[in-house]
């Protein structure tokens, strides 16, 4: 797969060739999605898709409210032993997306500043829910979230691409069901 494909983005599309608001057999479609690469789980509506991105190998959620798709999140799922070498992984998809979607500066996010002054410790502290690094672009009806995250000396890095109209609808379907539950 080539990376600028992957990454191409219109006002309308969601990832690569989605749109916001496809049914998931439209997604499994436009993706090419092989039967074997994938799993539909009816209860949270969650397509799971394993692909690579970007020379990554990435789990792939397609999530859908009401059968229309508004979330699609990528995980890389790339695993080192020292935890510094996802900063480094971070460090080379922001450059990528960069190029996509323009500069971004880092929001960095602290919550216990135990490792705040010890930068070859900052993947521990990010594995440990220390520290968190997010860069947010939007797009037309799209917003980009791109994360590197952790608790419990699992790190997460992903992109997460949403539907800000759709992601509205889930909002105020989730208000209703608390409603109806209280």
């Amino acid at each position: 797969m080539i990376f600028t494909t992957a990454l191409t983005l219109s006002l309308m599309a969601g990832f690569q060739q989605t749109e916001w608001g496809m049914s998931p057999i439209q997604v499994i479609h436009a993706q090419n999605i092989a039967q074997s690469n994938r799993e539909w789980d009816a209860e949270t509506q969650t397509l799971y898709v394993s692909d690579t991105i970007a020379d990554f190998e990435s789990a792939l959620l397609y999530e859908f409210i009401d059968s229309h798709l508004y979330k699609i999140t990528v995980i890389f799922q790339r695993t080192h032993s020292n935890k510094n070498l996802f900063i480094d992984d971070y460090a080379r998809m922001g450059e990528k997306l960069q190029k996509v979607y323009g500069e971004k500066n880092i929001d960095v996010d602290w919550k216990n500043s135990l490792y705040h002054k010890t930068p070859e410790h900052y993947g521990m502290a990010i594995a440990v829910g220390h520290l968190t690094l997010r860069k947010t672009w939007h797009r037309g009806d799209t917003m980009i979230n791109h994360v590197l995250a952790g608790d419990n000396m699992e790190i997460t890095h992903g992109i997460v691409y949403t539907s800000k109209k759709f992601l509205l609808r889930k909002k105020s379907k989730e208000d209703v069901q608390l409603k109806e539950e209280l």
